[in-house]
């Protein structure tokens, strides 16, 4: 937190960034950069593009995460076209992109897809939006009532995956250096250092976040105890009230599975194949030549409630939930996945 001058900055330092400043970070990041950010439409805060910086709304949580942004809902993989031969032509983006005011949750959430996607196969069209994609990270001094990021260890507060970091203080923001690429704009913009005083009050905000979040998950030893009670009588019951409407996936930041279509068009010379989200949550998913392996709806809830709490710390080492809580909030039966893990637990919280 050492005075440095303007310039000179490196990965690592805190500045500040006053409020009626943040244009110029918005117009230095435009310059190269399409800009992603929280909009308000029709009452709900969505990410969208933006063109200046009072378009930004300074959310507590969105309806959708940025995923979008890296993991397409849907999108061309390959063109083909029959000619002389069968001419074929991968769409790879190649556009640089800002994602801005990420919350910590949501940054948690594209690590983890970032190990999805680079797991047993190097994903190129996730890599490609993904090394051109800038950070602009936003830690939570106001947390929702279904927030429990603290349980999962994904939030109040970022402590990695960004390029910048904001945090809000009232009429300014602390920036915190994460990369080279942040480096670069915060000495293009100029901004003076962050004090001790500054860094206190930071601390303060995120502190009082954490201990206004009243959703908790207990997460000890819960990947052994979901494995060890797959046939739990609480699952038909979970089973009867989910409506298997695919909500929870379609808001979740960290849901990656896609099905795969290639279209003909009537000409029968031109052809697309076609990436797009799918969701373990629809009857169709699991139907296999033979039949349905997952045919109950109950068995559906069991593998999503699973797969976030158990299954995938073992494929890729992180837990698949961040705590956002959106599955909570968007689920029209109401299902809880903090109280459907507490009831498999015995009850204990």
């Amino acid at each position: 937190m050492a005075n440095q001058l303007v310039g000179k900055r490196k990965v690592g330092d805190t500045v500040l960034l006053k409020k009626k400043d943040m244009h110029r970070l918005v117009e230095a990041l435009a310059d190269e950069h399409n800009i992603f950010g929280p909009v308000r439409k029709d009452g709900q805060v969505v990410f969208s593009r933006i063109a200046q910086a009072t378009e930004l709304d300074y959310y507590v949580n969105s309806m959708m995460s940025p995923k979008k942004y890296l993991h397409r809902p849907r999108e061309i993989i390959l063109s083909g076209h029959i000619g002389d031969g069968f001419l074929a032509e991968e769409s790879i983006p190649d556009r640089k992109q800002v994602l801005m005011a990420v919350k910590p949750c949501d940054v948690h959430a594209i690590l983890y897809l970032d190990k999805v996607f680079n797991h047993d196969f190097q994903d190129p069209y996730y890599n490609a939006r993904r090394e051109k994609t800038f950070i602009v990270g936003l830690n939570c001094t106001e947390v929702g009532e279904n927030c429990f990021c603290s349980s999962m260890d994904t939030g109040p507060e970022l402590k990695e995956g960004y390029d910048l970091l904001l945090t809000n203080l009232g009429d300014r923001y602390t920036v915190d250096v994460g990369s080279e690429a942040g480096v670069e704009i915060v000495e293009r913009i100029g901004l003076e250092d962050a004090q001790i005083s500054d860094a206190m009050l930071k601390l303060r905000k995120i502190r009082v976040a954490r201990e206004q979040m009243s959703k908790r998950l207990n997460t000890k030893d819960l990947p052994q105890i979901l494995r060890a009670n797959l046939g739990h009588i609480y699952w038909p019951q979970v089973g009867e009230e989910c409506l298997g409407c695919a909500n929870c996936v379609m808001v979740c930041p960290t849901c990656y599975c896609y099905n795969v279509v290639d279209q003909v068009d009537m000409s029968l010379k031109n052809v697309e194949r076609i990436r797009s989200w799918d969701s373990c949550q629809v009857l169709d998913f699991a139907a296999v030549s033979g039949g349905n392996f997952r045919k109950e709806q109950a068995t559906r809830m069991k593998q999503f409630v699973c797969h976030k709490l158990s299954y995938s710390l073992d494929q890729y080492g992180l837990f698949g939930c961040v705590g956002c809580g959106r599955c909570i909030t968007w689920c029209p039966a109401e299902i809880d996945i903090t109280k459907v893990a507490q009831e498999i637990r015995g009850g204990e919280s």
